[in-house]
């Protein structure tokens, strides 16, 4: 477990996690920060036919993570790596010297979740693990999370099309004498409020404008109810998947 890592609850995976992981290094904004500086307000529309849920649509931007170390310039760094068992060496790694990590995941996968619906980029903190598990600092869960290491591993590297997963994560680098400095306040700029206005965060590559999009939404009624055997609609909110009751 990383030594002096405090879970604090919030609304969104991934303004919360970004939020969490500066307060670790002595950086405190509030998640409304997080998210405006990660030019966070956005919308976007995925039909996926032969998927379920086979709508996906989200109220904020695909990359806020991201777009928040290209706005502000922290000092964290993000990496990827395609293959599962070296990304979790490196996800580890940042764990036994004392930082935590923020990671990207689908939480289908995740064990606090349940197989109820894909969510791939929802965005949890790896406050530690053991032999078997990890665990996780997440959104509104009140306490750390655990998910078998093997569920992690899927959940970060889903190919779900509405966004591919390679591992993302973000962390501290250490610096070269060992340990981690402090992160000083994001620097704010103007890009920011502008991405959030003019979509500048890199839009995904099925997104629909949003006149299609309420076009679309009139056809919804003609979808099937049960688009997968044995399972219910679901719909997701704040990164947490609800089951429809139809």
């Amino acid at each position: 477990m990383v030594p002096g890592y405090v879970h604090h609850t919030g609304h969104h995976c991934g303004s919360t996690a970004v939020r969490n992981l500066l307060a670790f290094h002595g950086c405190e904004i509030s998640e409304e920060m997080a998210f405006g500086l990660g030019a966070g307000a956005a919308f976007f529309y995925v039909p996926l036919d032969g998927q379920s849920p086979s709508r996906f649509t989200n109220g904020r931007t695909a990359r806020l993570e991201e777009n928040f170390l290209e706005l502000t310039g922290a000092p964290l760094r993000l990496r990827t790596d395609p293959d599962p068992d070296r990304c979790w060496q490196l996800a580890r790694a940042g764990v036994d010297d004392g930082r935590p990590v923020l990671l990207l995941t689908d939480l289908y996968y995740l064990d606090h979740y349940g197989t109820s619906a894909h969510f791939p980029g929802h965005a949890v903190i790896l406050a530690g693990y053991d032999s078997q598990n990890a665990w996780l600092s997440d959104t509104g869960f009140e306490e750390l999370q655990s998910t078998r290491l093997e569920h992690l591993s899927q959940a970060r590297h889903s190919k779900h099309p509405a966004f591919p997963l390679d591992g993302q994560m973000i962390d501290l680098a250490p610096t070269s004498g060992g340990g981690s400095p402090g992160v000083g306040a994001p620097r704010g700029r103007a890009a920011a409020v502008g991405g959030a206005g003019g979509n500048r965060a890199r839009p995904m590559a099925c997104s629909s404008p949003r006149w299609a999009t309420s076009r679309a939404c009139r056809r919804w009624s003609a979808l099937p109810r049960r688009s997968a055997p044995g399972r219910r609609p679901c719909r997701t909110r704040s990164g947490a998947p609800v089951s429809s009751s139809k």
